[in-house]
């Protein structure tokens, strides 16, 4: 039986899901503040029903909170969420890497070459929006060589919720340089075809990032400058 693919159409409630946690993930919209359905609506010039539904959705994945007689506010960042995603992806993208090992071509070391140089470039004037993003791009071209699409989408989910922790704590530009010379390291394994320095690699990239992230979320909200 041939039959003839339909179009997929976003739908309201998907459009305002990606702005709003986009919005969160960049910081235009801060910790702590409440979200109101029809501010909400009319900003994005839709109804309040697809926000509604955006929101629970938001809340099912950690983003928002929300309370009967109080509302729905942004999550707050705590030590022990950043501790639970780096759990997780220490556990994970290890073992992605050690099977992308087998499955690199040519094209993809270029690729990967590639992304660490524009995060070179990015690193002599520090941009923490687009220094993530490519950030991301390299975490998730990495572990998508792996060919395990579900890990790979929770890698994806989990990179969403560091990015912004990073973009809000980490503004010192020695440590997005250190970042991305990590990223070379790993490189150089996966080309070497060797899987325990690459694994290696990869635990001492998150375990550095995860301890500059606390030092840095602690110290910010010592000083009053991070929520």
């Amino acid at each position: 039986m041939k039959l003839n693919r339909i179009p997929k159409v976003v739908s309201y409630k998907e459009k305002a899901y990606n702005e709003l946690k986009n919005a969160i993930i960049n910081q235009a919209i801060k910790p702590g503040e409440t979200l109101n359905e029809r501010t909400l609506a009319n900003d994005l010039g839709i109804s309040r029903t697809p926000i509604r539904e955006a929101l629970q959705l938001l809340e099912s994945e950690g983003w928002v909170v929300t309370e009967p007689c109080k509302g729905t506010w942004v999550k707050e960042i705590t030590l022990e969420d950043i501790e639970e995603v780096f759990q997780m992806r220490l556990a994970l993208e290890p073992f992605a890497v050690g099977l992308a090992v087998h499955q690199i071509t040519e094209d993809d070391q270029k690729a990967l070459h590639d992304l660490y140089e524009k995060q070179i470039l990015l690193c002599h004037n520090v941009r923490p929006l687009e220094f993530t993003d490519m950030d991301m791009k390299f975490h998730m071209y990495l572990t998508g060589l792996s060919k395990n699409r579900r890990m790979s989408q929770s890698i994806s989910s989990l990179m969403d919720i560091m990015n912004m922790y990073i973009i809000r704590t980490i503004k010192n530009e020695t440590r997005y340089a250190i970042a991305a010379e990590e990223h070379a390291t790993i490189i150089k394994a996966l080309f070497e075809k060797d899987v325990a320095s690459a694994q290696q690699a990869v635990v001492y990239h998150l375990e550095q990032a995860q301890e500059t992230i606390l030092r840095d979320l602690t110290e910010g909200r010592k000083s009053g400058k991070v929520k």
